[in-house]
């Protein structure tokens, strides 16, 4: 029932690494109307040479998603009405590019360039050998990962992809397995992130991910065991993680995961769910909007939090008892608030809740105006548990 920090950090806050968006490779000239992703990257399959760009047919051109205004002589991707093309930067304005591709000259607008290349891996046939997926694999966790010293990744599956791309994409995820995640044996993770039970793309390659990230959003416990359900073979329940999420700054989604009162919310009966099934764990998105509602102010200013609402769940996904939150309360205000005043009273309020939202609400405060009615806002029931061994 006791865990580490590790464990805690690992559990709940490592879904705030990089969000990717893993539909994976396919054929520019399919046509897609949404290019997939990976990590910020869009990787392209070349489907016919191109002296323009100096691509040969079966190369894998790297792309990436645009943060600046393309400029000269920077290859690009680009959206003309449903269709993807590729060309060359031959003169820019403020407004638009001029690209040259193999058959024309046109004029478009910077909002039509959706990548901008940025290298590219040789093909030795119409499939990736071993070492191009292990060349792709050491560029993002090169650029996403080691370089911010990060222990993990997150890959998010929120489409249908072909059955060629599944096997694209179960050849970068392998590749990325010798790295991070279980089969790596290194201590990182490696997180399958979904909203859906569309299982093609993880049965193959299901041993290389740490734990499955269910992002159920506006549900309670009847969404996880039906998820828990479609993926049995898959993914043991063991290694699931539901997730729900906090009124993120002006969103226009609206799903009052964590709405009062906390027995009656989302939150609550998933976190409960989650302790009395042996789940992994379970994640909250938007964590820094922890105790934010989906009024006009909170959805358009970012505050401070107390965390109320994430501190609560944690000890109630992993299984502890009001007395053990007491227990744990009492420790850190005998540890923190000897010679004050108002000492002995909250002593007994901590003794007096009737829930473990109650007993953190005591010390921590209320979500809206914790800064004057904390006790303790800086108040952490699992750094508490440390000090208690």
């Amino acid at each position: 029932m006791k865990s580490s920090m590790i464990d805690y950090i690992v559990q709940f806050l490592l879904l705030m690494l990089i969000m990717i968006e893993a539909t994976l490779i396919f054929s520019y000239y399919s046509h897609p109307k949404m290019p997939a992703n990976i990590i910020g990257y869009a990787p392209y399959v070349i489907g016919k040479d191109d002296n323009v760009l100096n691509l040969q047919k079966g190369d894998l051109m790297i792309a990436k998603i645009p943060n600046r205004i393309a400029k000269k002589d920077d290859a690009v991707c680009y959206r003309d009405r449903e269709t993807i093309g590729m060309g060359k930067v031959i003169e820019t304005s403020k407004e638009w590019c001029h690209i040259e591709n193999r058959s024309q000259r046109i004029y478009i607008s910077h909002h039509q360039v959706i990548g901008i290349k940025t290298g590219k891996i040789p093909y030795a046939g119409n499939f990736p050998t071993v070492e191009e997926f292990d060349a792709y694999a050491n560029k993002l966790l090169d650029e996403h990962v080691r370089q911010y010293g990060l222990d993990g990744l997150d890959i998010d599956m929120e489409t249908y992809p072909s059955t060629s791309d599944i096997a694209l994409s179960n050849g970068v995820i392998r590749a990325l397995s010798k790295y991070i995640g279980p089969l790596a044996n290194n201590g990182t993770v490696f997180v399958y992130d979904t909203n859906g039970s569309n299982l093609n793309p993880l049965k193959d390659v299901a041993d290389s991910f740490t734990y499955l990230g269910y992002q159920q959003y506006g549900s309670d416990e009847t969404r996880t065991a039906r998820a828990i359900k479609d993926y049995t073979g898959v993914i043991p329940k063991e290694q699931v993680m539901p997730g729900l999420a906090f009124p993120e700054e002006q969103d226009r989604n609206r799903w009052y995961d964590a709405k009062e009162p906390y027995e009656e919310s989302n939150i609550y009966k998933v976190a409960k769910y989650t302790a009395e099934n042996k789940l992994y764990g379970m994640f909250l998105y938007a964590l820094d909007r922890d105790g934010r509602t989906y009024n006009n102010f909170d959805l358009n200013h970012i505050v401070p939090s107390n965390f109320l609402w994430t501190k609560t769940a944690i000890l109630q996904a992993k299984g502890f008892s009001l007395q053990d939150s007491k227990d744990i309360a009492l420790h850190h205000w005998k540890r923190v608030g000897q010679g004050k005043e108002n000492y002995q009273v909250v002593l007994n309020q901590i003794n007096q809740a009737q829930s473990i939202y109650d007993v953190n609400k005591v010390l921590l405060g209320s979500s809206d105006n914790f800064a004057n009615d904390g006790i303790s806002p800086q108040y952490d029931p699992m750094y508490e548990l440390q000090l208690m061994k």
